[in-house]
């Protein structure tokens, strides 16, 4: 496996942890100025996308199949589940959860939180 390759399948990890983690976890990898939800969607996205073509990671077809599931189950939040209160509070992210622990467990990764230092986000200047 590529040094990309493993760069890539580590985000996703990641990424993958992220949505596993309970939500004061989740919302705690971010800095207050960002839309946490969004972010939480959009990093597990961007990096499953980025992973999910790629053969020579030689995921399983149970490993992928976990995370389409767990893409499917983020495509279908509603604009009022991509709330820090929902995040805390719905069905859906509670099922968000449980897939991502899925998806973990068959890759064989720990359901530790990510490192919250992995991404740098820089707040505009006014104007």
């Amino acid at each position: 496996m590529s040094n990309e390759d493993q760069a890539a399948l580590l985000q996703l990890q990641w990424a993958t942890q992220a949505l596993a983690a309970d939500p004061e976890a989740q919302l705690g990898l971010f800095p207050a100025f960002v839309d946490k939800p969004f972010e939480l969607v959009d990093d597990f996205d961007s990096w499953f996308r980025a992973t999910a073509w790629r053969a020579s990671l030689g995921m399983s077809p149970a490993q992928e199949a976990a995370l389409r599931k767990l893409s499917d189950a983020l495509a279908t939040l509603s604009m009022s589940e991509l709330s820090e209160h929902a995040v805390r509070v719905s069905a859906a992210w509670r099922e968000v959860r449980s897939l991502a622990g899925d998806a973990l467990d068959r890759f064989g990764w720990s359901r530790e939180t990510p490192p919250h230092d992995r991404t740098v986000y820089v707040r505009a200047a006014p104007g």
